[in-house]
């Protein structure tokens, strides 16, 4: 949740256009995500500034969500610089969204994840003057079988 407030102060420096989400968030479609699985995701986000120097997500929120129709509309939206507008809250994402925070050089990690696709997102920032730069990271992987996935996010997977 705090990675979608992130998101919302990004954007609000920038003319917001609110956009309808046209897909319905069905609890039961989620399931399996909430369950407890036997695998393990260990990843490490970073970009590169200009003169090369390397930003990690040091302290910042890294949200992991399962890939389904509702969440790829939702990152969809945000990619465009809109803000999703949910029909209700939605008291079922809260339960298959899983929150971790990066550590000093920008590690993160989660255990007892179910098999399946699942988005990864965190948000790496610093300062120039005034301006903030940098974005939100974000990759889709897959688990399965109870094994470790490592996963890279960097420069190729800025979505904003």
């Amino acid at each position: 949740m705090r990675l979608i407030i992130i998101i919302g102060l990004l954007l609000a420096g920038c003319a917001i256009k609110s956009v309808p989400m046209q897909t319905e968030f069905i609890s039961s479609d989620y399931d399996k995500f909430r369950a407890s699985g036997k695998n393990r995701i260990v990843g490490q986000a970073f970009l590169k500034q200009q003169g090369g120097t390397v930003v990690t997500c040091a302290g910042n929120p890294v949200a992991l969500q399962p890939d389904t129709a509702y969440f790829q509309e939702y990152w969809q939206i945000v990619r465009t610089k809109s803000k999703p507008i949910q029909r209700e809250a939605e008291p079922g994402e809260q339960k298959v969204t899983r929150q971790g925070t990066c550590d000093a050089q920008g590690n993160f990690s989660y255990e007892d994840i179910p098999d399946g696709k699942w988005i990864v997102t965190t948000h790496v920032s610093w300062r120039v003057g005034y301006t903030q730069q940098g974005g939100i990271v974000s990759k889709t992987i897959e688990v399965s079988g109870g094994k470790e996935v490592r996963v890279l996010l960097t420069d190729t997977d800025r979505i904003l």
